[in-house]
């Protein structure tokens, strides 16, 4: 039996007298964890001094096992202390029954070989992280050796433990803890490479179900997996698994009946729209409806033929799902539009108006935005963020994600972008912290703006107090943060990003940011209540836009496309495959010569449509319609 260990951090305590004793398990669930002092805690535990910052002399702090404390010798008085240390698991955190992947590689495939040849059924499930949580959990004496011997310096606890955020991932990163994702990168890809020779040695399909997005997604086509499968609820989940290469096949799993509604699949289908999966399955049930040309049975294995997998309606008597009524669209009506797309979208790729850079901490490493595991509460302090990433997902342009080390490691790097857009609050890995204080970022940022190309901030973008600015790229935006109310009247200007909107007032900013004020030579184009929330402005050849907040809607995807034709100098393409009516998309495929009217709301909707040339049409689509067109 394998016990997972974690790193546990004790909430702060002060001291009021020379001596300070700290009870390692107060607050915690004592039947899931044990102290692990077996091992070296004089090495491996770490006691600071949070009102210093300063980790304290092992030599000054004793750990008595009989009662599980730590005492800390000679401290200063009314300063606060934690203690770091390393626990058992007897469960695993978060998961219900999945395989710690801490401990050496032989011992896992041997128990994979014993399962394959013994006829276990079993999967490679790669729900060893909640990301939300950071690193803390998957540790042990083999692994914290092995990480030093690789970086050649030595580990800290605080490394993961992080001031006790145990860097969840809106914590702007530091440079040990990013070789830390980086040295469990190397070693999950190393195990599921050796896993999946251990299927195929057996003759059996290799394939993967993942619980959230994990940082090494991007780097699984030299593992041989067969299959990468995902559970998905929103357009941003459906790329993450759709943008996957070099697997034989990605598969969207969707909610079970009671949970999907139409607009979850309206989501989930603006997504597909822009890059296709292989195949799609639902949770729950005995059954599955038919996919592409084959079937998934429950257990997630091809079958074939088609003929093979239950109806639509023996699927519903099988499992009680309720057929098309109540906002449930009917996963054989799903299943019959999956097939369209995927027979339309799959070979192709859609039309696409620019380029765009969406800038993080992270980069490539964690696209299309946070864990979907996360908690309800920690996403929605997120919505600026989210809600710009869920447009992206089904938007008309080519979105990448890089890292602001990405830029320092090659400035020439954004001569591929049409576009950066920079998200959210201050000091949060999505906006930057102490990133926007490094003068090679900052100039070819400035460089990459001068020389024509757009940038679009959301929320507090290009945060850090640094020289006497709070947003360094103040001047480019033509926005400034303050520190202290700066609500006042501006006059709203009209313009090409806002043409379509009668009233600025009804614009959601999604609660907005507040004490933004426009610099010389900006214009403000929404300031409701006197908080501007939304600015425009030329910086040399370049051209930026900034925004308060952009949580989903139909409207506000609009706004952003016309940010990025206007940020990009392509104001002129904004009638060639294009809806007057924001609830209605059209998306062309140029190599196949076809294009696709959609309907995104859940009621009908009218609209004139333009195609490739400018030419016109007045279409009437029924809700949630999609309808397909050769292109002549």
């Amino acid at each position: 039996m394998i016990t997972k260990q974690c790193y546990i951090s004790t909430d702060y305590y002060p001291a009021t007298k020379k001596t300070l004793t700290i009870r390692l398990l107060d607050g915690i669930r004592n039947k899931s964890i044990r102290i692990n002092s077996d091992d070296d805690i004089k090495r491996w535990w770490e006691v600071i001094d949070r009102s210093a910052g300063k980790a304290v002399e092992p030599a000054n702090w004793d750990f008595d096992e009989a009662t599980g404390s730590v005492t800390i010798h000679n401290v200063v008085r009314h300063h606060e202390y934690t203690v770091s240390f390393l626990s058992y698991h007897l469960r695993e955190p978060g998961h219900v029954s999945t395989t710690p992947f801490s401990p050496s590689l032989p011992l896992i495939c041997g128990e994979l070989r014993r399962c394959v040849h013994e006829g276990v059924q079993t999967g490679i499930y790669s729900g060893m992280f909640a990301d939300c949580r950071g690193y803390s959990a998957p540790v042990s004496l083999h692994v914290l050796r092995q990480f030093e011997s690789e970086v050649a310096y030595p580990f800290r606890p605080e490394y993961i433990v992080d001031e006790g955020h145990f860097n969840s991932k809106d914590r702007v990163p530091s440079r040990q803890y990013l070789d830390f994702m980086a040295f469990w990168r190397r070693n999950i890809l190393q195990c599921i490479t050796e896993m999946t020779r251990v299927c195929h040695a057996h003759g059996e399909v290799a394939h993967m179900i993942i619980g959230e997005d994990l940082p090494y997604l991007h780097s699984l086509a030299d593992t041989g997996l067969d299959r990468v499968v995902a559970d998905v609820s929103s357009a941003r989940a459906l790329r993450l698994i759709a943008d996957i290469r070099g697997v034989k096949y990605t598969e969207a799993r969707l909610p079970a009946c009671a949970s999907l509604d139409s607009d979850k699949w309206l989501s989930i289908r603006r997504a597909l729209l822009r890059k296709s999966v292989d195949y799609i399955s639902q949770c729950g049930g005995p059954g599955l409806s038919p996919l592409v040309q084959d079937g998934v049975d429950q257990c997630g294995q091809l079958v074939s033929p088609p003929a093979a997998v239950p109806s639509h309606d023996d699927h519903i008597s099988q499992c009680g799902c309720p057929k098309k009524q109540d906002g449930y669209p009917g996963f054989a009506y799903i299943s019959g539009e999956f097939r369209q797309i995927h027979d339309n979208v799959s070979e192709d790729k859609p039309f696409t108006y620019a380029k765009v850079a969406v800038l993080n901490c992270y980069g490539k490493l964690l696209s299309w935005g946070l864990a979907t595991a996360c908690s309800p509460a920690c996403r929605a302090l997120n919505d600026r963020y989210d809600g710009v990433i869920e447009i992206l997902a089904g938007a008309p342009v080519d979105v990448c994600f890089i890292s602001f080390n990405d830029i320092m490691a090659d400035p020439d790097l954004l001569s591929n972008y049409d576009a950066i857009i920079n998200i959210g609050d201050v000091g949060s890995a999505h906006s930057g912290g102490f990133y926007w204080q490094d003068e090679r970022l900052i100039a070819a940022i400035r460089h990459f703006i001068m020389n024509g190309g757009g940038f679009i901030g959301v929320g507090a973008p290009s945060a850090h107090e640094w020289q006497g600015r709070t947003l360094q790229m103040a001047a480019a935006l033509g926005v400034e943060k303050s520190k202290f109310n700066k609500s006042e009247a501006y006059d709203e200007i009209p313009h090409f990003i806002t043409a379509e909107i009668n009233d600025s007032a009804l614009i959601d900013f999604g609660g907005g940011e507040r004490n933004i004020h426009k610099l010389e030579g900006s214009k403000v184009l929404a300031a409701p209540g006197g908080e501007l929330q939304l600015a425009v402005n030329k910086y040399h050849d370049g051209r930026c836009v900034y925004f308060g907040g952009l949580p989903y809607s139909a409207e506000n995807a609009r706004l952003l496309l016309r940010s990025l034709l206007w940020c990009t100098g392509r104001e002129k393409m904004l009638r060639r495959w294009f809806s007057e009516n924001p609830a209605i998309d059209v998306h062309a495929y140029l190599i196949g010569k076809h294009y696709c009217i959609v309907n995104n709301s859940r009621e009908p909707q009218d609209s004139v449509i333009y195609d490739g040339r400018g030419n016109s049409e007045a279409w009437s689509l029924k809700a949630q319609e999609m309808i397909w067109r050769r292109i002549e």
